[in-house]
């Protein structure tokens, strides 16, 4: 079986050299020959890669779970922190002012983003088994060096989206629905390619979904004036980090026919980068706006900025160890982005509502008009004149001298923060005064001769003394 599949990937390598190098020559230039020696040398990337914690533990674990973690990309963690930043981006903008974000959404949704970038690697494996053994780069993939079968792949793949569903059930309703809307994209995404010149697009939307659910994860809902341009600037993220990956693979897919964003763009592609990084920073400042972010979070934007630039000014698309280089730097635009929201955050004043500061206004003013009534004896005057009218209207008894009844019937309807203040105010009348205050919910017995005449209206003839 282990010479079959030599054999194979010697005669894939060798039927299609000739062709590559004139495709290299044609795209890459004077850096053809470098993409040469990778090839002819096969363990060129991942020897490469063995200098990251996470390639090491794949490459020294059983041969039994190493394909698995392979198909899982887990000696890759680029792609899971792709994935988690916009997560950790809407987990944090939505955190409450002065505070940090929730460690427990955090560590949730650090899962989510290594056991589903598992699964959409999987999904894309099995899609593009027949392709993938006919790159340079994709053709030690488990499925196509024959270490997994398709059936192997699929019973993973089930046990990927069940634990995937496991750790979306932890959080609520809204974000469970939300994020199952997106298992479409994470299904249709490696299709894309053999459709339209626009997979990264797809990609993106796929990969940024994460910000929306951070958000309605902590909040219950998404803000949209908050989240839409969140989102938008990752969708613009993610097309241009994977442009430029996609600059790795343009021979390989020129000759197969796949499409990407590299091929489309060609030698434009710093120019269509530009606009699309421009972008994303317009979107980023926008959401801050939305979300009265401090001076922290627009310095990591400018540094953000700052990096996007270097990136593109440096970047050498015909150089494809440059543009592996360039794509996996991206991982710290993510990093200090989440960094800028997190200080930005921690520093935003506590606001107070325009409905908390109305109703603080308004009870501040009965205290002051109480107690000026009060202080000019005028409130004695205007109640004597207002219970003659009443006894004279009502024809009702005689009242007791010196007794007032004072009640909150009215209160219910405020929240829960008037209502304590308008108790502190009832108390403090009462320990200050010879008069009655009658408390929340005390109401005359329905038997009683001189109940209240309606809910709400105080009915002065009360003998509260008796």
């Amino acid at each position: 079986m282990t010479k079959e599949v030599i054999n194979n990937k010697s005669e894939m390598a060798v039927s299609t050299t000739p062709a590559h190098n004139v495709v290299r020559m044609t795209m890459w230039g004077n850096n053809s020959s470098t993409s040469a020696k990778q090839d002819e040398n096969e363990d060129f990337l991942p020897r490469r890669r063995l200098g990251t914690l996470a390639a090491t533990l794949v490459h020294n674990s059983s041969s039994l779970v190493q394909p698995y973690l392979k198909l899982m990309r887990i000696d890759r963690p680029i792609g899971s922190w792709l994935l988690f930043w916009p997560c950790g981006w809407g987990i944090a903008m939505s955190t409450s002012p002065g505070s940090f974000p929730d460690p427990h959404m955090l560590i949730l949704f650090g899962i989510g983003a290594v056991v589903m970038r598992g699964a959409g690697c999987t999904i894309n494996d099995m899609w593009d088994r027949d392709i993938d053994g006919k790159v340079s780069r994709t053709k030690d993939r488990p499925l196509v060096s024959g270490a997994l079968s398709q059936f192997d792949a699929l019973v993973f793949l089930a046990g990927q989206l069940g634990l995937g569903l496991l750790v979306l059930l932890q959080l609520n309703w809204y974000t469970v629905l939300l994020g199952a809307s997106s298992l479409g994209l994470v299904i249709i995404y490696p299709l894309m390619k053999r459709v339209t010149y626009w997979p990264q697009l797809i990609l993106g939307m796929t990969f940024n979904w994460g910000a929306l659910l951070g958000w309605s994860a902590v909040q219950g809902a998404c803000d949209w004036s908050v989240c839409l341009p969140l989102y938008a600037a990752g969708v613009c993220w993610t097309i241009v980090y994977d442009t430029i990956y996609a600059h790795q693979d343009k021979a390989d897919d020129y000759l197969l026919g796949i499409k990407s964003t590299a091929l489309k763009f060609g030698d434009k592609t710093k120019l269509w980068l530009s606009g699309f990084s421009s972008t994303m920073v317009s979107g980023l400042v926008l959401s801050g706006l939305q979300c009265d972010q401090t001076w922290p979070y627009y310095t990591a934007v400018g540094l953000v900025a700052a990096h996007l630039a270097k990136q593109l000014y440096t970047l050498d698309i015909n150089n494809p160890t440059d543009c592996s280089n360039k794509f996996i730097s991206n991982q710290r635009v993510g990093l200090l982005l989440f960094l800028g929201i997190v200080l930005g955050t921690l520093m935003k004043p506590e606001v107070i509502s325009d409905k908390e500061e109305i109703n603080e206004f308004v009870i501040s003013i009965l205290f002051i008009v109480y107690y000026l009534l009060s202080l000019f004896d005028l409130y004695n005057h205007l109640r004597a004149v207002y219970h003659r009218f009443l006894r004279l209207i009502l024809g009702a008894p005689p009242r007791i001298p010196n007794r007032v009844l004072l009640t909150m019937s009215g209160l219910p309807s405020l929240d829960s923060r008037i209502r304590g203040l308008a108790k502190r105010f009832f108390s403090r009348a009462q320990a200050s005064s010879n008069r009655i205050v009658r408390g929340i919910g005390d109401y005359d017995a329905p038997g009683h001769p001189y109940r209240r005449i309606r809910d709400g209206v105080v009915n002065p003839f009360v003998d509260v003394g008796r």
